[in-house]
C-alpha cells in the first residue's frame, strides 16, 4: 500500500498531473486523429466520386440503349426480310447517331446473326449461348463482354429480346464506362486497389480499371478489412460499380505529413499548458472547491433531533450543512464554513441550505406538522445585511403552521452588531412567523444588556457547559444561571452535546426542556430522520430516573 505521505501528495499534485499530461497529450493525438480519419474520409470521398460518376455513366448508357433497342424491335417488326437493305439501313442510322454504339445486330428467331451495322452477314453466324439474352424476359439485358466472330475485340453486349423469339443487340466497347476515372487527378487506387463494373446476374466484371481480382464480392454488407469499399447500383439494379482502396494506400501522405505536424502539436502542447497554469493554481485554492461543491451537489443537509426531554419526543432538528468531499470524505463545517464566509459564498450556501431544508420540510409537513427545522446564519450575513436571499427563500415555507422554522444566530453576531443589520433581520424573520433561538450562549460575554433589544424564543446552552456537569463545581453553577436567566426571560432552553445519562439527569432536574447530542440522536440524513421520527412516535426516548 502506499504511504500516507505519497496519497497525500497525490491528493495535492493529482490535478496538476493530470493537466499537464492533458495539456501534452490531447494536442498531438487530436490532430493526429482528426488528420487520420480526415485522411481516410477524403480517400473515401474521391472514391464515392468515382463510384457516382461511373454509376451515372452507366445509367446514361442502359437508359439510352433500352430506348433504341425498343424502338429498333418495333421498326424490324413490319420488316419482311431481317438481311436486306432496307433492314441495314435502320441499324445504320442507329449505329451512326449514337457514337458509343460500337455495332448494332440483328438475330433472328434460329439464333443466326443475320445483319449487323456493318453489313449483311452471309452466310448467317450462328450466335454462341453465352452471348444470348434469356429470351423469356422481354427487358434489356447485359451480356459480356465477349468477342464475337464480326467484332474480334471484346465487348459489352446489351440485348432486347423481340417478340419472335430473335434479339436486337448493341455492342460497346468497354472503354467508355472507363475512360472518365483516368482523367481524374486525385484518384490513385494504388497497387491493389480497383473500380469495376460488376454484372448482377453472373457476377462477370464488364469493366474496370485498377488490380481488379478474379472475383469482386458485392454482396457483402461489411467491407473488407483495411480497406475503403463503396458500391453503388444502377438505376435497373443490373451493374453494380465497386471501388476499393487500401487504407494503408490511403494514408501514404498522412504519415509524411506527421513529420510537418509534430512540430506544431508540440508548440500547441506548450501554449495548453501555459494557458492552464491559471485554472490549475486556481483549483487548489478551497474557495474554487467550494465553488464546484455547490454546482455539483456535493453539499448534504444532516438533521439532528432536538427532544422533549420530559416526554422523550421529538419536537424539531437542527440542520447541519455536511461536504461530501470526492476525495477527502465527509467534512463538517468547521473545515469550511470559514473560507465561505471570508470569500462571500455563505450568502450562496445559506440560500442553497434553505431550499432544501423547505424541500425536505414538505416531506414532513403531511405526517409531523408539529416538528420544526432549525437553520443556522452566519454571523457574517446577520450582520452585513446580506440575509435578503434567505429572507425570500423563507417566505415560501408554509404558513399554516407558525414557529416550523426556527433561525439560530450566535452571541456573537447580536454583540457585534453596531449597525443594527441583526436587529432588522430578527425583526423581519418575527414578522413571517419565524422563531429564533439564540446559539453558543454564555460563551464569552459578560455583558448581556443586549439581550433585552431582541425577541429570542429559545436560547441554547452551549456544549462546553453541558460537558463540564458535573465535572467542575463552578460550571455547573454557570449552567444554573443561564437556566435562570432563561427561564427570568421567558425561553425556552435547549441543551446541545448531551452524551451521558448524568448530564440528561441533570438538566431535567433542572427544568430544561429540550435537548440535543449523541446520547439521543446523531445527524442524520432526511431519509434516515424520517424513519427515526417514525420509531419516535411509537417508542419515545426512554428517560431514566
Amino acid at each position: 500500500m502506499p504511504s500516507p505521505h505519497l496519497a497525500r501528495w497525490f491528493r495535492v499534485y493529482a490535478k496538476i498531473l493530470l493537466w499537464i499530461v492533458l495539456a501534452s497529450v490531447v494536442p498531438p493525438a487530436l490532430l493526429l486523429t482528426l488528420s487520420y480519419y480526415q485522411t481516410l474520409r477524403q480517400a473515401e470521398a474521391d472514391l464515392n466520386d468515382a463510384v457516382t460518376q461511373g454509376v451515372r455513366r452507366v445509367d446514361s448508357l442502359l437508359k439510352t440503349a433500352d430506348l433504341t433497342l425498343t424502338n429498333l424491335a418495333a421498326d424490324i417488326q413490319h420488316l419482311e426480310q431481317l438481311n436486306d437493305e432496307k433492314a441495314l439501313r435502320l441499324v445504320q442510322r442507329v449505329a451512326y447517331k449514337e457514337p458509343r454504339f460500337r455495332e448494332v445486330g440483328i438475330i433472328d428467331a434460329q439464333g443466326s446473326l443475320v445483319l449487323t451495322s456493318l453489313g449483311i452477314v452471309e452466310p448467317p453466324i450462328s450466335f454462341a449461348p453465352e452471348t444470348r439474352a434469356d429470351l423469356d424476359r422481354k427487358v434489356l439485358q447485359i451480356v459480356g463482354p465477349v468477342s464475337t466472330r464480326v467484332m474480334q475485340e471484346r465487348s459489352i453486349v446489351l440485348v432486347l429480346p423481340t417478340e419472335g423469339q430473335g434479339e436486337v443487340n448493341i455492342l460497346v466497347d468497354p472503354i467508355i464506362l472507363t475512360a472518365y476515372w483516368g482523367q481524374v487527378d486525385q484518384l490513385d487506387l494504388g497497387q491493389d486497389g480497383f473500380l469495376a463494373y460488376v454484372n448482377t446476374r453472373d457476377g462477370q466484371v464488364l469493366a474496370g480499371d485498377g488490380i481488379i481480382p478474379p472475383k469482386v464480392d458485392f454482396q457483402s454488407q461489411h467491407p473488407p478489412p483495411g480497406y475503403l469499399h463503396v458500391q453503388k447500383a444502377s438505376y435497373t439494379g443490373d451493374v453494380v460499380v465497386v471501388g476499393q482502396v487500401s487504407k494503408g494506400w490511403a494514408l501514404r501522405n498522412w504519415r509524411g505529413s506527421l513529420w510537418i505536424g509534430a512540430p506544431l502539436t508540440g508548440l500547441g502542447s506548450a501554449l495548453m499548458m501555459l494557458a492552464c497554469l491559471p485554472l490549475i493554481y486556481s483549483s487548489r485554492t478551497l474557495k474554487h472547491e467550494i465553488e464546484n461543491a455547490l454546482k455539483w451537489g456535493e453539499f448534504q443537509i444532516h438533521y439532528q433531533p432536538i427532544l422533549d426531554i420530559q416526554t422523550g419526543y421529538c419536537v424539531g432538528a437542527e440542520a447541519l450543512i455536511r461536504w461530501c468531499h470526492p476525495q477527502e470524505g465527509l467534512l463538517l463545517p468547521s473545515t469550511f464554513i470559514g473560507i465561505a464566509e471570508a470569500t462571500g459564498l455563505i450568502n450562496a450556501m445559506s440560500t442553497w441550505v434553505c431550499q432544501q431544508v423547505m424541500q425536505d420540510q414538505a416531506l414532513l409537513e403531511a405526517q409531523y406538522p408539529d416538528v420544526y427545522i432549525s437553520i443556522n446564519i452566519s454571523p457574517v450575513q446577520l450582520n452585513s445585511g446580506d440575509i435578503e436571499e434567505v429572507i425570500l427563500t423563507l417566505m415560501t415555507r408554509p404558513q399554516s403552521y407558525p414557529g416550523r422554522i426556527v433561525v439560530e444566530v450566535t452571541e456573537a453576531a447580536l454583540v457585534e452588531d453596531t449597525k443594527t443589520n441583526a436587529l432588522s433581520a430578527i425583526a423581519r424573520l418575527h414578522s413571517l412567523g419565524i422563531a429564533i433561538a439564540l446559539d453558543d450562549f454564555g460563551t464569552g460575554y459578560s455583558n448581556l444588556g443586549y439581550l433585552h433589544k431582541f425577541h429570542l424564543d429559545y436560547l441554547k446552552i452551549d456544549r462546553i457547559f453541558v460537558t463540564a456537569i458535573k465535572q467542575s463545581s463552578r460550571i455547573s453553577a454557570v449552567v444554573d444561571a443561564v437556566i435562570d436567566l432563561g427561564r427570568n426571560l421567558g425561553v425556552e432552553l435547549i441543551a446541545e452535546g448531551v452524551e451521558t445519562q448524568e448530564q440528561l439527569q441533570f438538566l431535567k432536574r433542572r427544568g430544561v426542556r429540550y435537548a440535543q447530542g449523541y446520547l439521543l440522536a446523531h445527524p442524520m440524513p432526511i431519509k434516515a430522520f424520517q424513519i427515526f421520527l417514525a420509531q419516535n412516535r411509537q417508542a419515545p426516548f426512554a428517560l431514566k430516573t
